[in-house]
């Protein structure tokens, strides 16, 4: 029988396939006794899971020497055409820009609370400015910005779009899966010849220059220390996964990450910043620049006097300038998929990107707009200000006060009079009172409440990454 995942189903599998059967069954005599003698008979047999193995393993656990002897020698061609393949969005530059920006965001929270600029909706976009200014300033001394890509979560331009988003060293277009693979199995093939705990030697080079040929910047993005920690994190899953029995594998490949961070203290590779964190980001080895990662935040003293502003003292791009003028805009003036996340959309969304408020969402009906005065603004049912109505509105006009307290008597050519619906007690009837001369003042029409949308969010994340012997989880882990 398939599963059923919701109620419809349910109820249309009991309606045309379980009660059928049991009114068949019930039809037949000689067939309904049968099925009481086989069920009284004798208890039913002992469950047995179908995964569960017709013969015991009697394999014998290993040791932890056996299993070091087994992990030690280095990958295989398949193991790392494997690792290619299950790795090839790891250095996709919109999927590392989008955990880049969701660790900055976590970083800069708590300053965030600290001033009030950020508070409100308005603030929570600068606040998403911030972030990615921050990143797209970290990463053009790294050399590695281009400036082609356009501002992810203010949905104007399509190249605001990470989809489309390529390093400015390669061949034009979008990042293709290939492009993934080509790196990453560049990378493996340096490490070929290396045994558990060993790392290939890194020549300083704390950045990119634009004369620099694509192989060299290939060579500077495989050898970022977040990318080889991934790179051995990876390495070490998969060969628990693939080498070891069954009855240990997943107990071993539990223990890698702890593994790999012991070897990385051993090197001296390891820096104290990431035990606070939990997550190696860093984009340069201490070899390479021995302050910490990313540089400290000057700009965001803890305060709650509106008039000191961050944004005053930091250098924005024209897009960034434009983003910030037109957070101050009114939503009206504002173009509809600024910063907004609508239903139907799909992850990732990007510090500062939010639902929109339901009235700002709802369109009036053809209906509603014709009760509109004539001299009302566009948007006026929406945004009026909630004062009560003037009295003539709730008592009504005298004239109707005098005409609906005569009885309304019946002519041949008007329909026969109808028995007024009973309502509960105490509750008015729906358009008591309204006026209905036409030279009466129209009322404004009812607000109705908007169902708020709901993002679907299921991927990178946030783009997590798909079950794989490899485990990766993102461009940083986990």
């Amino acid at each position: 029988m398939p599963p059923f995942f919701d109620g419809a189903q349910i109820r249309d599998a009991l309606r045309y396939q379980a009660i059928p059967a049991i009114e068949a069954l019930a039809a037949n005599e000689d067939l309904h006794r049968r099925s009481l003698r086989r069920f009284e008979r004798d208890d039913p047999p002992p469950y047995a899971s179908s995964t569960d193995s017709s013969e015991p393993d009697d394999t014998p656990l290993l040791s932890s020497d056996e299993i070091d002897a087994i992990l030690d020698p280095p990958i295989t061609d398949q193991e790392r055409d494997w690792m290619a393949q299950f790795m090839a969005d790891i250095l996709h530059p919109g999927k590392v820009y989008y955990k880049e920006c969701q660790i900055e965001a976590k970083r800069l929270d708590y300053y965030r609370s600290r001033n009030v600029i950020f508070s409100g909706k308005k603030g929570r976009e600068r606040f998403g400015v911030i972030v990615r200014r921050n990143v797209r300033h970290r990463w053009e001394k790294l050399g590695i910005w281009n400036p082609a890509w356009g501002f992810p979560g203010r949905s104007l331009e399509p190249k605001d779009l990470i989809s489309t988003w390529n390093w400015w060293w390669r061949q034009s277009g979008p990042w293709k899966k290939s492009d993934g693979e080509e790196l990453v199995d560049r990378a493996l093939r340096q490490r070929q010849n290396l045994r558990r705990g060993e790392s290939v030697p890194v020549p300083p080079r704390s950045h990119l220059e634009h004369g620099m040929d694509a192989s060299q910047a290939d060579s500077f993005i495989v050898t970022r220390p977040w990318f080889v920690f991934q790179l051995e994190l990876n390495e070490e899953s998969l060969k628990c996964r693939r080498r070891l029995p069954t009855a240990q594998r997943h107990q071993v490949d539990e223990m890698s990450i702890q593994r790999v961070n012991g070897w990385w203290r051993d090197r001296g590779d390891w820096r104290n910043e990431f035990d606070s964190t939990q997550r190696l980001t860093s984009w340069k080895w201490r070899h390479e620049s021995p302050s910490p990662e990313p540089e400290d935040i000057t700009a965001f003293e803890p305060t709650n006097n509106t008039e000191d502003n961050p944004l005053d003292t930091m250098d924005l791009t024209p897009s960034e300038t434009d983003a910030l003028e037109t957070i101050e805009l009114p939503r009206s003036e504002q173009p509809k998929k600024f910063w907004a996340i609508f239903s139907g959309d799909f992850p990732p969304f990007f510090p500062g990107q939010q639902q929109p408020d339901p009235a700002e969402d709802q369109t009036p009906s053809p209906r509603s707009q014709s009760a509109l005065p004539a001299s009302s603004p566009p948007g006026w049912a929406l945004f009026r200000p909630t004062t009560p109505l003037p009295q003539e509105h709730v008592e009504g006009p005298p004239e109707f006060q005098e005409t609906s307290s005569q009885p309304q008597q019946n002519t041949s050519a008007s329909p026969p009079p109808q028995k007024p619906r009973r309502r509960g007690r105490g509750r008015p009837r729906r358009g008591a009172g309204r006026a209905q001369d036409p030279q009466s003042p129209s009322l404004p029409p009812r607000r109705h409440k908007a169902r708020r949308p709901t993002a679907s969010c299921a991927g990178y994340s946030t783009y997590q990454a798909k079950a794989h012997p490899c485990a990766s989880s993102g461009p940083y882990g986990a």
